[in-house]
């Protein structure tokens, strides 16, 4: 394992973190949107960026794994990151209509494109194709592919999204808001009645989703901090090693305590998209992976 490109890899996870939990303006947080967007795409790659290809490789990979390391940086990291499906719980979201084919128009000269990697300057197709940190990246412009590779990915690889995928639940709250089956300014209470006798009372749905909801579990206060509210929010996910006593996700956030008024800062808590997420299958009456009927 190359414990070097591991460390890297930790430390710009680590600033990347920090960005997401700073408190900035709309329109600079758009930009950091953007920015993070792009700088997860680029950093799912572990310090060894080559698939394990044999059977004693892999195995050796699973043992090597545990609940403390697999978002260490390095080889484990890596493979548990394209084999999610592998090690942890998840679900499959269902597909209701035929695969829509994206357009492709490359764009030469974003391939061309100079980046500046480390002291180094280079073409922005060359670093992609040859950084350990990069398993795949699709830009799209207007609608249409304008670049696109897979340096470390082969096709059945289904690679975790991480954060990413926060916007395929936003973007589900807003397909409900614009069918008139949900009203964000509505406090949270009256979609979720088990959080009607907590600090998450009276706090508004948008704020929620605009991840201004007050609630004091900043992701920034520490992943592998086991004192801190985002672990003890994960670790009832499953997501960390155990080392509290076993409580539920629900009653985790209903445990939870506002620090500042909703609306006042914007604050990355990603326990607002899990609630969000309960909202949507409230008003369905469906898993957040399946279709409304």
């Amino acid at each position: 394992m190359n414990m070097g490109n591991g460390n890297l890899l930790r430390e710009s996870a680590m600033k990347l973190k920090r960005w997401k939990a700073a408190a900035i303006s709309p329109d600079s947080r758009f930009k950091q949107v953007l920015v993070t967007t792009i700088t997860l795409l680029l950093l799912q790659a572990g310090a060894n960026a080559q698939p394990a290809s044999t059977l004693s490789e892999v195995r050796e990979l699973y043992q090597q794994y545990t609940p403390e390391n697999f978002d260490d940086g390095g080889a484990v990291s890596h493979y548990v990151w394209k084999n999610f499906v592998s090690f942890f719980p998840h679900a499959t979201i269902a597909r209701t209509s035929a695969i829509r084919e994206l357009e492709v128009q490359a764009n030469p000269a974003l391939a061309d494109f100079e980046v500046n990697a480390g002291q180094d300057t280079t073409r922005f197709d060359d670093y992609v194709m040859s950084s350990p940190f990069v398993d795949g990246v699709i830009v799209m412009v207007g609608g249409k592919v304008v670049y696109e590779a897979y340096p470390n990915m082969q096709p059945y690889d289904r690679h975790l999204g991480w954060s990413v995928t926060k916007v395929v639940v936003s973007t589900a709250l807003a397909a409900l808001e614009d069918q008139g089956m949900v009203e964000v300014d509505a406090p949270i209470e009256q979609y979720l009645p088990d959080l009607a006798d907590t600090e998450w009372v009276g706090i508004s749905l948008r704020d929620i989703v605009n991840m201004s909801s007050g609630i004091d579990c900043q992701d920034s206060d520490g992943y592998q901090n086991t004192e801190t509210c985002i672990y003890r929010y994960e670790e009832s996910l499953g997501l960390t090693a155990p080392v509290n006593p076993p409580q539920s996700t629900l009653d985790t956030l209903r445990g939870m305590r506002q620090h500042r008024p909703a609306g006042e800062k914007y604050e990355y808590v990603s326990a607002d998209t899990f609630v969000t997420g309960l909202v949507i299958e409230t008003i369905t009456g469906r898993p957040l992976w399946l279709p409304p009927l």
